[in-house]
């Protein structure tokens, strides 16, 4: 196959030879100029490609530069510590967060074993662990280990990955001392809320027979003043004492009874009780009041109010006695 040009130049010596025939010392200077100028042609690609190549290795280069520096930031602006870990459990490359952490400076961990710088608490020689290609310590007692030789509680991840045929290990911890502290604090907190639970129940349970026994002596006496003859006016005496005392059991009972204390709450009773009895009976507790305020207390009750209902005697007498003590 002729060279293009070449055979543009033989083509042009033959139009200017009058017989179409070419001379032989003209072919040759022909030849060398062709060479020659198929030589500049060759130099001028090569130029052309080495400046392409320049060009490419510094777009490759800037590219690279760039990316190193995303990664730098990226890594730098992350609060967890971060190392890149060779298959044979040699740091390559992490975070200032990391280093931090363990107080140590950047430069001084790299090459550095991994193991020296974790351990688990329980088993200290047993770091099989830390060559798994995926392990999350999931709140076990696993402890970093600082420079200054302290330990300090860790959570820990470890994942394998692959870049460019070259494995290596990533691994992403966080210092928990915090949490572990705040933990504690739960735990002592909830320890102390029990005990005061208890101490709560010990004496509610031991102040019971000390509260109810000197009022139970008071409804007894006045039982045994409404047996004995009285005027009516001292009888009513009487009966207000009694029912008001045995409202006031009947409430520290609900005190007392710790369960309920504890629920939150006070079961309602459903029973039968003469409701024109409890209206007057609440009235007569806070009529000596209201009397020592110059007041007089009156109870019109409708005519068609039923004389029994269904329903908690106690805690409606309860009511109607804090509706009268706030009027």
């Amino acid at each position: 196959m002729t060279n293009p040009l070449l055979e543009r130049q033989l083509k042009r010596l033959r139009r200017r030879s009058p017989d179409g025939e070419i001379d032989m010392d003209q072919l040759l200077e022909l030849v060398a100029t062709t060479y020659e100028e198929l030589d500049q042609e060759r130099k001028l690609k090569d130029r052309s490609l080495s400046l392409m190549s320049e060009e490419m290795l510094a777009m490759n280069d800037q590219l690279r530069r760039q990316t190193d520096a995303y990664v730098e930031q990226m890594m730098a602006s992350v609060v967890d510590g971060i190392f890149s870990v060779d298959l044979e459990g040699r740091i390559q490359a992490c975070n200032s967060a990391a280093a931090e952490i363990y107080g140590y400076q950047a430069g001084q961990l790299s090459g550095l074993d991994i193991r020296r710088l974790f351990r688990n608490a329980s088993e200290a020689a047993n770091a099989d662990w830390l060559e798994a290609d995926s392990y999350v310590s999931e709140g076990k007692d696993l402890l970093g280990v600082r420079a200054g030789g302290g330990t300090f509680p860790i959570a820990l991840s470890i994942s394998r990955i692959t870049i460019d045929q070259q494995s290596f290990r990533l691994f992403i911890f966080r210092d928990i001392t915090l949490r572990k502290a705040a933990e504690e604090a739960l735990v002592q907190a909830k320890e102390a809320a029990e005990a005061a639970t208890q101490a709560k129940s010990d004496f509610l349970s031991s102040m019971s027979h000390e509260i109810r026994t000197p009022l139970n002596a008071v409804i007894g006496m006045a039982d045994l003043l409404m047996q004995s003859h009285m005027s009516p006016p001292e009888d009513e005496y009487v009966q207000t004492i009694k029912t008001s005392g045995e409202s006031l059991l009947a409430i520290i009972n609900d005190i007392l009874d710790f369960s309920k204390v504890e629920a939150g709450k006070l079961e309602m009773e459903s029973l039968p009780f003469h409701l024109r009895d409890s209206v007057q009976a609440s009235v007569r507790m806070v009529e000596s009041m209201a009397a020592k305020k110059g007041l007089s207390l009156s109870v019109s009750l409708a005519d068609d109010l039923p004389d029994h209902v269904l329903g908690d005697d106690l805690r409606l007498r309860q009511v109607l006695v804090n509706l009268l003590n706030n009027a």
